[in-house]
């Protein structure tokens, strides 16, 4: 027995032995493969410097960062670049970077980015006083994949038509950007361009720079430098592109499907065009593009009043903060519709009342179907619209970046709305003689909207002049820049009254205006009380002196296209901006794909 446990002492040893052997020659083994993993690891990238100039392009489902280095080589990044005190660029600067990327690739992809140093400033961008040359390139791919673009006469037609895109932005920024009138104002060329992969990928900086190089080609470089807007309808059938308008933000380029979602959408245009000049998408409650209100939105009118102010193309009535609106005082305002022109056309409120609450502005404007807003919807037609957008960019006007603009609710003619958010109560009246002009009145409160409640049941008094405020237009330079501030020394104080009843929202019979010289009947003018000149010879007057600002016809919108197909986001160091959905208990919208799709007005209206 002894003999026989001493024999399976030794087989046990034996046994752990052999193991501890094998796993001493299997770790052996293994060391070179992680040797091998750890030297792939660090040869796998590369990382080179390189200069250019930086640009944002807001997609459907993430944000576009590239770097556009000379000889048309675009660097993808993977996120908005970092100074050294961790500072976001913006967009239009001159920088310089580490760019790393992938051993093998082409080494335009960036993965990572570092010590972005920036070597010119971002200019300002100027939205207003401006002559736009446009060149239109309608790309159609020849060689090994031949497709076909759109035609070029029908993209021709859509810009120069009297309901075309020429007068909708003339009409929405009431003659301060405009397209030139001259020959070649507006050009429209078809450029073929050698397939290759990259445009079957809907790189778009791919399809810019084959369309350019061909123009050049047959056209030459003077040619090119002719233009300061270029905007590329892309071929049909490029399946891998997910929306139907794309723009440099801001910036001098456009791409357009060959839709009519895209370029033969006035709202597409006209969105794309104004993310040239810094103006960012329109939301209703966390939903992008859900503004319907608006072509940055989904709908095929002028920009909202937030916006407008924004591009400088208008000005306020009057700017209400705790210094100019106290509580338990009363303030009445005649409103112009936005569509008759552009000065004193919307009220601004910074209500800095609400303290550390205080983080949106508020603008109140009334929008009448006329004009650019041809083709408002019935939601906005008729009715004072409220937005509402982040105050630190709203109310410092060197600061870039998306202020979210975004729709908060209407008010119709004849009623009162709480803004319980903003401890603000609105009440409007009925339209003026020609329909064009509501009454409203504004009461601010402390704590609970039962403090204007004495003010807010109908006494049938009329409005006189007390009732209204005769503030000066204020001048958009100097106002755009001012910081909120107790007190504005040099402001006449507007008329006010503490806390009587509301006056009737019934105007009174006013005399007729004095007559202005009236128009020879024309197809262009669209609404025959509006104090507009003759029509110009056609096509268009020169464009200097400018001629005085006319309303034409616009298109009426498009039907809805078919639901796209969403394509994953892009992976970015820094994560991009949420595209949020719909909760259950809001209304349906469609699958958005930048403008492709349009949402069906949201039914609630006028909710904080």
């Amino acid at each position: 027995m002894a003999y026989e446990g001493a024999w399976l002492r030794r087989c046990s040893q034996q046994a752990r032995a052999r193991r501890s052997k094998w796993r001493v020659m299997l770790l052996l083994l293994a060391l070179p493969l992680v040797g091998n993993g750890i030297a792939a690891a660090t040869v796998r990238s590369t990382t080179t410097r390189v200069q250019g100039k930086l640009v944002y392009r807001a997609a459907p489902t993430s944000d576009i960062w590239k770097l556009l280095a000379a000889g048309g080589v675009a660097y993808k990044l993977p996120g908005q670049p970092l100074d050294s005190i961790g500072g976001e660029i913006p967009s239009g600067s001159i920088i310089a970077l580490d760019c790393t990327s992938k051993v093998g690739s082409d080494g335009t992809d960036c993965i990572s980015i570092d010590n972005a140093e920036v070597t010119r400033a971002a200019a300002p961008v100027k939205s207003t006083d401006l002559v736009l040359r446009l060149l239109v390139m309608v790309v159609n791919l020849t060689g090994s994949c031949t497709k076909a673009g759109a035609s070029v006469d029908q993209v021709r037609q859509a810009y120069t038509a009297v309901s075309g895109y020429t007068n909708f932005l003339r009409n929405c920024s009431y003659d301060k950007v405009t397209y030139s009138t001259e020959p070649g104002g507006v050009t429209v060329i078809e450029t073929a361009v050698q397939c290759n992969q990259a445009i079957l990928m809907c790189e778009e900086d791919a399809v810019a720079y084959g369309a350019q190089v061909a123009a050049a080609q047959q056209y030459g470089v003077n040619f090119l430098a002719s233009f300061n807007r270029f905007s590329y309808v892309l071929p049909k059938g490029i399946s891998a592109c997910y929306w139907v308008g794309l723009a440099d933000l801001p910036g001098m380029n456009t791409w357009y499907s060959p839709t009519d979602d895209g370029i033969f959408n006035k709202g597409t245009v006209l969105q794309e065009s104004l993310h040239n000049f810094g103006i960012y998408h329109g939301w209703r409650g966390q939903i992008e593009y859900a503004d319907t209100s608006t072509a940055m939105g989904s709908g095929n009118s002028c920009p909202s009043a937030p916006e407008l102010w924004r591009l400088g193309w208008a000005s306020v009535l009057d700017l209400l903060d705790n210094s100019t609106l106290s509580a338990g005082v009363i303030k009445g305002y005649i409103l112009p519709a936005t569509s008759l022109g552009p000065t004193r056309n919307m009220l601004k409120i910074r209500p800095d009342w609400l303290g550390e609450s205080y983080t949106m502005n508020l603008y109140l404007a009334l929008r009448l179907r006329l004009g650019g807003d041809q083709d408002i919807g019935d939601e906005f037609n008729r009715k004072i619209s409220i937005h509402y957008l982040d105050k630190s960019i709203d109310n410092n006007f060197g600061m870039r970046g998306d202020p979210k603009v975004t729709i908060l609710g209407t008010i119709d003619a004849r009623s009162t709305m709480d803004l319980g958010d903003y401890k603000l109560l609105v009440k409007t009246g009925d339209f003026d003689g020609d329909g064009a002009k509501m009454p409203l009145w504004l009461c601010r409160y402390k704590a609970q909207a039962t403090e204007c409640a004495e003010a807010t049941e109908l006494k049938g008094n009329a409005v006189t002049s007390n009732d209204v405020i005769t503030t000066q237009a204020v001048d958009y330079d100097s106002y755009r820049d001012a910081p909120p501030s107790p007190s504005r020394s040099g402001r006449s104080p507007p008329v006010s009254r503490r806390l009587p009843p509301w006056p009737s929202p019934r105007l009174p019979p006013r005399p007729p205006p004095r007559p202005l010289p009236r128009p020879p009947p024309s197809p262009f003018l669209l609404h025959a009380q509006s104090p507009r000149m003759q029509s110009p010879p056609s096509p268009w007057p020169p464009p200097s002196p400018r001629p005085p600002y006319k309303l034409r016809q616009s298109p009426r919108p498009l039907p809805y296209p078919p639901n796209p197909q969403p394509s994953s986001p892009k992976t970015s160091a820094r994560p991009p901006k949420p595209r949020s959905q719909p909760t259950a208990t809001s209304a349906p919208l469609r699958p958005k794909q930048g403008r492709a799709s349009r949402s069906p007005p949201l039914q609630q209206k006028g909710s904080v």
